[in-house]
């Protein structure tokens, strides 16, 4: 999936403040002021942070709280992510311009995504 320059940098606008959150929580890296945008950030380090987002969604919820003024758009997106599908894939086939994917561990669920 490739993402426009515009819902590019909304994602990040959205997903590097939650790692913050995330990270304040489980205390996972060191980060004494904050994981900000534009900061070098160790993937193995950020891939353990989201980790314990997918474990429990529930954090969704308290991010959102604690960030009243995020515009509406955003907030759909976050509480769209807690019904993402946790599963391990194999790509079936990658067209131009969509990828079909089936989930290895879930009997009959496909995905497609565009």
């Amino acid at each position: 999936m490739n993402l426009s320059k515009e819902d590019s940098d909304m994602f990040y606008e959205i997903w590097i403040p939650l790692l913050d959150f995330a990270n304040k929580r489980y205390k996972v890296m060191d980060a004494p002021n904050g994981i900000v945008p534009g900061q070098k950030l160790d993937t193995t380090e950020c891939k353990k942070i989201a980790n314990k987002i997918w474990d429990d969604v529930s954090i969704l919820d308290d991010f959102l709280q604690a960030m009243p003024d995020m515009p509406k758009e955003q907030q759909d997106i976050v509480r769209g992510w807690k019904r993402r599908v946790k599963d391990k894939f194999m790509i079936e086939r990658h067209l131009k311009k969509e990828q079909f994917s089936l989930a290895l561990t879930m009997k009959s669920t496909k995905y497609l995504e565009p």
